[in-house]
Formats: C-alpha cells, sequence, structure tokens
C-alpha cells in the first residue's frame, strides 16, 4: 500500500512538474532592505522557499531555513504581510529583523501585496503552517510540502532539491 502511495504521488509530482507555469514576476524586498524581484532574483538556479500566510507559520519557518542554509542549499524565507495593518508592518518587521541573524535577513523576502493572486498560485493548505516550495532553474513551483519541519520532511526536501540541481 505504501508502494502505491509513494507512486501515486511521484505521478502527481511529475504531473506538475509537466503543466508547472513559471511564478509571476514580482517586486518584493528582503528583511535587510534590498529590493528585489521573484523570480530573477534566484539567478535562473533551483530554489527552495519557506512562504508564511501568518504570524504562526512565520515563527515556524527558521525550522525549515536553519539547517537547509547550514547545508549550503539556497533556501529562502518569503513572509506575505499584505492583511497586516500597514501601522503594524514597521513593527513586524523591527521584531523580524532583531530576532534574526544578517545572513538570514538577507535571504527573507518581505510581501506587502498580491496575497490572493500568491494563494492561488501556491494554494496554501493551511495558514498556519509553512509552505515549503521548490523552484526550478527557471521559475516554476515544481514540488510543495506544507507543515512544520521534521527530519523525516527535511530529508523530502532534500531529496527532491537534489533531483533538480542535476
Amino acid at each position: 500500500m505504501k508502494l502505491l502511495i509513494r507512486y501515486l504521488f511521484l505521478a502527481a509530482t511529475l504531473t506538475a512538474v509537466a503543466t508547472a507555469q513559471p511564478l509571476p514576476a514580482t517586486q518584493a524586498e528582503t528583511l535587510s532592505g534590498r529590493k528585489l524581484a521573484i523570480p530573477q532574483a534566484f539567478g535562473g538556479k533551483p530554489v527552495i522557499l519557506v512562504w508564511s500566510f501568518s504570524r504562526k507559520a512565520g515563527e515556524t519557518t527558521r525550522g525549515w531555513t536553519t539547517p537547509l542554509a547550514k547545508e549550503g542549499l539556497p533556501v529562502w524565507s518569503v513572509a506575505m504581510l499584505e492583511s497586516a495593518p500597514r501601522f503594524v508592518r514597521p513593527m513586524i518587521r523591527s521584531g523580524m529583523r532583531k530576532d534574526m541573524p544578517a545572513p538570514q535577513q538577507e535571504h527573507t523576502i518581505l510581501l506587502y501585496q498580491g496575497e490572493k493572486q500568491w494563494r492561488q498560485i501556491l494554494k496554501p493548505p493551511k495558514d498556519d503552517d509553512p509552505l515549503v516550495v521548490l523552484l526550478d532553474a527557471q521559475g516554476r513551483m515544481v514540488w510543495s510540502y506544507s507543515g512544520i519541519s521534521t527530519a523525516k520532511a527535511l530529508d523530502e526536501v532534500r531529496q527532491q532539491f537534489k533531483g533538480l540541481a542535476k
């Protein structure tokens, strides 16, 4: 039964890869203040994005980004802040900067608009869980996983990324 589920998952993943569209060009800013464009900022290489659509999800993204970054994998966190009131956004940003080392700030993207569009593209199952997304070299979403990081889930991300990086 496990083998059948694995084959069905693989078939679904391959179908998603075959029909994947590049992510839309989006202007953004890193937590360190650098302006960039998604997906062009990733230099035409595969990348791991860890999305958060809520404060709770944002608090658990480091469980993904820290171990993957320590291994030298290209991992970025993306915080969708459009639903946060404008007057609160500077406080959120300041709190994030205070708790994060400078190198991670450079790999943390803040988005203040386009939430509806990103939700349609990414289809996050639960707001309270981070959404891990793999992009191929063309900026297409080819794999995703929703949930907190576990040893098994981190291994799956590594395996999926290794297949992309070939």
